[in-house]
């Protein structure tokens, strides 16, 4: 940082140039030494915010040398103390370490604990840890996820004849399942770091999100505790975030994020958690509790019709309508069966949620018992059928969770049909819905919900 460099052999010429120009940049610099240790003072910052946080200190030293080599402050400025000996540990460690010993006496909290290198790397990656372990071939090194299925230590003599432990790992690959040792394996959480450093996973997800605002991602961790990206969106309207739940649904964006990774880290691939999507994109819209005056309107129109097509453009509450319309049906008509149709499995589970949420907030249904009581009684007379449309499904209630299994060998006549996102049901090719279930449906009455495209 500001130093003069100045070659071995120079002259005496230039030596006496250079000492002019470093006195000018001491000068410059408040008479600061331009020379330093950039990493000294990160590490020391970061052990000074761990004590202030009362964490345990550990440091770590060579297979079966803890203790040893650990210098004063004052050897760390002796020229006869060779600090890269090999004994305990390295160099920068011993730095460290001789710090760590003067804050001591200094400050309470700086006390540590000495760990061999070997037992450290055991509890920190046992068996069955999901790890990334650096896979060596002849041909290429590269970083692989996996499980540690063993550990060894494998001893080695070192060119002096001394025997060198080393710790290996037997890691199980995730993508291939296949077998191999690794000397190096690290948190998947560095990994996912690594990524963002990168400049490559933020331009596949721009590519991807061109319609809505990107937040910079950020590393995070789930419940679970597994390595996870964060990434912030603002979505400008409803369209948007329809046209995002398709994509996500599909599997599009998560094939065009990875296409973007391939081309630059194609050890890493992206897999979207569909189901926190979905559940977020539910929240906000089932924090609807009322009817528009329009859908109001619209609802009362479609009283006493057979035959209704409810079109619209994407967002503006068609579903939102068809629940209130489906259940107005279904209390009218007590033995009256319901079928509904959707290109996505999720997609019927949003219908079913939203349902059970308009049954809940009923005032006269205040009991929590009875409430499920009756979302259960409900549930019992809706069948589900989505793509590949070959099999009917009943759902059911298990405590908070909507449970759905396969209806043998299939419904009983239903009395309503309703066709969510049918501008894509029946834009199937005709020989497409011959193999399906779709031309075999019939019912007094037909609900079709869709775009206006």
């Amino acid at each position: 940082m500001n130093a003069v460099p100045i070659r071995q052999d120079a002259t005496d010429e230039e030596k006496e140039e250079a000492t002019k120009k470093a006195v000018e940049q001491w000068e410059k610099m408040g008479r600061r030494a331009s020379w330093g240790c950039e990493w000294y003072k990160r590490w020391f910052d970061l052990v000074c915010a761990a004590v202030e946080k009362k964490q345990r200190l550990k440091a770590v030293f060579f297979p079966g040398q803890v203790g040893y080599g650990i210098p004063t402050m004052e050897d760390l400025s002796d020229c006869e103390v060779d600090l890269w000996d090999g004994v305990g540990c390295g160099g920068s460690q011993k730095s460290e370490l001789a710090t760590a010993n003067l804050m001591q006496k200094q400050h309470p909290g700086w006390d540590y604990e000495e760990v061999d290198v070997t037992a450290f790397l055991k509890n920190e990656f046992p068996l069955g840890a999901e790890v990334d372990a650096l896979h060596e071939t002849e041909a290429v090194s590269r970083w692989r996820k996996g499980i540690v299925v063993k550990q060894m230590e494998k001893v080695t003599k070192t060119e002096s004849g001394d025997a060198s432990t080393e710790f290996v790992w037997q890691i199980k690959c995730d993508d291939s399942g296949d077998i191999f040792e690794a000397r190096q394996v690290r948190h998947l959480n560095v990994a996912v770091e690594q990524l963002l450093h990168r400049d490559i996973l933020e331009p596949a997800l721009r590519q991807c999100l061109a319609d809505v605002e990107l937040r910079h991602p950020t590393a995070c961790r789930l419940r679970s505790g597994t390595p996870a990206l964060s990434i912030g969106i603002e979505i400008p309207n409803v369209e948007s975030l329809l046209a995002l739940r398709d994509r996500v649904l599909s599997g599009d964006f998560d094939r065009s994020v990875n296409e973007g990774l391939a081309r630059g880290a194609p050890e890493f691939k992206v897999k979207f958690d569909k189901g926190r999507l979905f559940e977020l994109y539910e929240d906000s819209l089932l924090g609807l509790k009322e009817l528009t005056e329009h859908q109001q309107v619209k609802l009362k129109e479609m009283e006493g019709l057979d035959d209704v097509h409810l079109f619209a453009p994407a967002g503006a509450g068609k579903t939102f309508v068809a629940v209130q319309h489906v259940l107005e049906h279904l209390f009218s008509h007590p033995s009256a069966c319901l079928l509904y149709v959707a290109p996505s499995g999720n997609l019927g589970l949003h219908f079913i949620r939203w349902l059970s949420t308009r049954l809940a907030s009923r005032k006269h249904h205040s009991d929590p018992g009875l409430v499920q009581s009756r979302i259960q009684q409900v549930l019992s007379r809706i069948t589900l059928l989505h793509s590949p449309f070959q099999h009917f499904q009943v759902p059911s209630l298990d405590g908070d969770r909507i449970l759905r299994r396969v209806a043998e060998p299939g419904p009983e006549k239903c009395d309503m049909v309703v066709y969510d996102e049918s501008h894509h049901i029946f834009s199937l090719p005709p020989e497409e819905m011959s193999s399906t279930l779709l031309p075999s449906l019939s019912a007094k009455r037909r609900l079709l919900l869709s775009d206006e495209s």
